[in-house]
């Protein structure tokens, strides 16, 4: 496999495993999420060596990117046997994602040459640092009940924008599928 089908999959398997994980379809985001770990495996070898001008290294990245998928695959693996709170494997399914589509996002900055695909890179990283542990806050706060009465209206708002950061990530990846291997 190649770095271009990697960045395909890892699309594909980021959209298919955060859109199901966060909507409870465990057998489907368990897919997503092993998809991811493979796709990260081929890219964190494929950009070996690969570094940007502020010191991030591209296989560092990647390979924190898979542990975030092996975390997904736990953690739906876990829902799948009906082991666990919901409140664990929901943050479990938020560390997942946070940790796939930031670590990815930046991996793909240190592995793109410089110009606007690695400032977009750099965009998508912090945007998921921002947006996705709102999502687990808000996800905290309405499964404990400790919260206010107004965060369960907050929850899908939540989701949505978690969903529109995993799309923008998955749409750059399939954009930048021939710079990286350039």
């Amino acid at each position: 496999m190649t770095a271009r089908t990697a960045l395909v999959l890892l699309a594909v398997g980021a959209l298919v495993g955060a859109s199901c994980g966060l909507y409870a379809v465990p057998a489907v985001a368990l897919a997503g999420a092993a998809v991811c770990a493979v796709a990260c495996t081929v890219l964190a070898r494929d950009t070996d060596g690969r570094r940007a001008a502020d010191g991030v290294v591209a296989t560092d990245a990647f390979n924190v990117a898979r542990m975030g998928a092996v975390l997904g695959v736990a953690g739906t693996a876990m829902a799948l046997a009906g082991v666990g709170s919901s409140t664990v494997l929901g943050s479990l399914g938020v560390v997942a994602v946070l940790l796939v589509v930031r670590s990815g996002a930046t991996g793909l900055h240190a592995a793109l040459p410089e110009g606007w695909r690695s400032a977009a890179a750099s965009r998508i990283a912090r945007t998921a640092f921002v947006v996705v542990p709102l999502l687990g806050l808000v996800l905290a706060l309405d499964t404990s009940g400790s919260g206010p009465a107004w965060t369960g209206s907050l929850v899908d708002p939540a989701r949505v924008a978690t969903l529109v950061v995993v799309a923008w990530f998955a749409a750059f990846c399939v954009a930048s599928r021939d710079a990286v291997t350039a």
